[in-house]
Parts: structure tokens; sequence; C-alpha cells
């Protein structure tokens, strides 16, 4: 109570764990892939930056970044922590669309390496997406 008026408390939210722990599970995924592939599985984008004398992380520090991010989203959803789930979501949708920004711009100097850029900035969109929903299904359930 607060000054004499009842406080509701906020309805808890209930969302789709399944949908949201396979989209982490692929983040772990895709970065445990990208941080264990060899230098040789980098495309003509990257051997074209690296190539210029563009000083580039080395080739699995975005992978190990994504896994880091996917664990996290992990542990949210395990541990229902919604509040900072949607936070999550979108910190890997900017990682991908850094990524895919580059990419975007590699080809275009480049004239090589283009094709990845639509599918990081997709899915980049993607998470922005699904933190968005869930920030506002979270936003609605507290009204």
């Amino acid at each position: 109570q607060s000054g004499g008026r009842v406080i509701p408390e906020p309805e808890p939210v209930e969302f789709n764990t399944v949908e949201y722990t396979v989209l982490a599970s692929w983040i772990c995924a895709l970065g445990l892939f990208m941080a264990l592939a060899p230098s040789y599985f980098y495309g003509p984008t990257w051997s074209y930056f690296l190539h210029k004398g563009v000083p580039l992380p080395p080739p699995g520090v975005m992978g190990t970044v994504l896994i880091v991010i996917g664990v996290s989203q992990l542990v949210a959803i395990i541990f229902r922590a919604i509040k900072f789930l949607p936070a999550m979501f979108f910190l890997s949708g900017f990682i991908f669309w850094i990524a895919g920004a580059v990419l975007f711009v590699a080809g275009l100097l480049g004239h090589m390496g283009l094709m990845e850029a639509p599918l990081f900035l997709y899915m980049g969109a993607h998470k922005f997406v699904a933190g968005s929903t869930l920030e506002a299904d979270r936003r609605r359930a507290r009204r």
C-alpha cells in the first residue's frame, strides 16, 4: 500500500520460452562456429580488408562475443529475468547489424563478399523485433 492506495502487483509476463531458447541457442551455435572456424573459412571480404592493411579484430572475436551474448540470453531465459532479455536481444541484433554494415561497405569497396551482408542485416532486424516484442509484452503486463 502507498498512501492508502493498493498498488497492484504486475502480472508475470508469459512468453514462449521455447522460441526464445531456440533464438539464443542459435546465437550460441553460430558464435561457436565462428570462434572455432579456421582463418581460411573467412571469405574474400575479410581477405580484402586484411590485404589493404585495415586493422581487423582476430577472426574469432565476433564468435566469442556472440557466445557470451547467447549464453547470457539463455541464463536470462532460465531464470526468467525478462527485464534483461530484451536488452540482450538488442545487443545481438546490434552485433549482426555492425557485421552486416561492414560486409556491405567492404563489398562495395572491394566488389566481393556483398552477398553475406543482407543475411547479417536480416538476423539483426529479427533480433530487434524479438526484443521489441518481448519488451512491449513486459510493459503491457505492468499496466
